[in-house]
């Protein structure tokens, strides 16, 4: 039986980003990195999610859309 390969680390980018105009967005990306030296992109099996969900609205495919003046932060 072959054994999986585990993950050994999540980088997700970018790690910080200022949103100003009205309906400013970004793109969050999220790649694993395993131990066997692969990497592989694993947006869209990650939940983001918000401390201010009226601040900033953050769909499914990692897209990250300011709503209104705030400070927010994306986990």
């Amino acid at each position: 039986a072959e054994t999986a390969v585990r993950p050994v680390r999540l980088e997700v980018t970018p790690t910080r980003a200022v949103l100003v105009a009205p309906n400013d967005r970004t793109q969050l990306s999220a790649v694993a990195h395993f131990a066997d030296g692969r990497r592989e992109d694993v947006t869209p099996l990650v939940t983001f999610e918000t401390n201010m969900i009226n601040s900033v609205s953050i769909q499914p495919s990692g897209e990250v859309r300011r709503l209104k003046d705030g400070e927010t932060v994306v986990v």
